[in-house]
């Protein structure tokens, strides 16, 4: 983000609301984007998490993956925004980069390891059916191909261990934190559990008062909507309580552990009632424990918890395309 227009964000954002009771203020940036001037600027304002998207920390997969920045940069901009103080900063992977080998993640790892960041996020990569990756896979012009999903289950199965071994903790997922550090992913933690989120910008999403939106993904539209005085929404949905109760379920089984009684307080139900038939199918297959007290993922089944979420799904959503 240019400086400038951060400096406006940001002395906007603080003049519409006191930051004085804000328990995390996370800042998500690139490697090329770090700055001193600009990390000072957001710990002055009142920010105290930084992720940053390394993606790989191996310069030929980074550059078959179109990404912009190489090892170097993520180094120099991991000691600048260390060297500014944040409270907690993350640092996130991808298992499944075009290019990647095994090699190349578990020597990323180890570097990244080496760095210590507060925590770890690994994602295991997907194709949206909109991308250009995805059509150029479905008509064959493709030189390479994502690697198969059994593939970066074993990679991020892998990496969990490792962690693991150096003193990090599994909190979901797709993250690791150091124990002596880490600090409450609150905007995660929150938002899984119903919380209201705001979306500010082109194409971002919100949720409020049980109301799912997107902003335009045009800049013009966008900005035309707000010249007008008018929200700049492209599409909307309301969802009812039934879905609210899916919704919160799924997102909770990302943190590997659904604690019942907040569903008996915030719905009067008994989540290992209300999803009986699944979670029985889910337990055989050694994906999950249920009991009254709630529901705990086994790390198989933590491990591949995009592929079962669908099981929650109401009949109507089961069949619809990721886009």
């Amino acid at each position: 983000m240019e400086r400038a227009a951060l400096g406006r964000l940001l002395t906007s954002l603080r003049l519409a609301f006191s930051w004085d009771a804000v328990e995390e203020a996370t800042f998500e940036c690139a490697p090329q984007s770090v700055s001193r001037t600009t990390m000072l600027a957001l710990r002055h304002t009142g920010f105290n998490r930084i992720s940053l998207g390394v993606q790989e920390l191996d310069d030929r997969v980074l550059m078959l993956n179109g990404r912009v920045h190489q090892v170097a940069d993520v180094k120099h901009a991991y000691d600048t925004i260390r060297a500014v103080g944040f409270d907690e900063v993350n640092v996130d992977l991808m298992a499944g980069l075009l290019g990647q080998t095994d090699e190349s993640f578990q020597a990323s790892l180890a570097s990244l390891i080496a760095m210590a960041p507060d925590s770890v996020t690994i994602y295991q990569m997907e194709v949206p059916r909109n991308t250009p990756l995805c059509r150029s896979l479905a008509s064959g012009t493709s030189v390479l191909a994502p690697a198969s999903w059994e593939i970066k289950r074993a990679r991020l199965a892998w990496a969990f261990t490792r962690l693991e071994e150096a003193g990090y903790s599994v909190r979901s997922a797709y993250a690791a934190a150091r124990n002596q550090t880490h600090r409450r992913f609150v905007y995660q933690e929150e938002q899984y559990r119903g919380a209201d989120l705001l979306g500010l910008g082109v194409s971002s999403f919100s949720y409020l008062a049980g109301i799912h939106y997107q902003n335009h993904a045009s800049l013009e539209r966008y900005t035309e909507a707000l010249a007008g005085g008018q929200l700049p929404v492209s599409r909307a949905y309301v969802l009812n309580d039934r879905e609210r109760l899916v919704r919160e379920f799924v997102l909770q089984l990302k943190l590997g552990r659904v604690d019942a009684e907040p569903f008996r307080r915030r719905f009067g139900v008994d989540v290992s009632a209300q999803f009986a038939a699944p979670l029985e199918e889910l337990a055989s297959a050694g994906w999950l424990t249920y009991d009254a007290s709630g529901v705990t993922l086994t790390r198989d089944g933590l491990l591949r918890i995009d592929r079962l979420l669908p099981a929650f799904y109401l009949p109507r959503h089961r069949a619809l395309p990721y886009w």
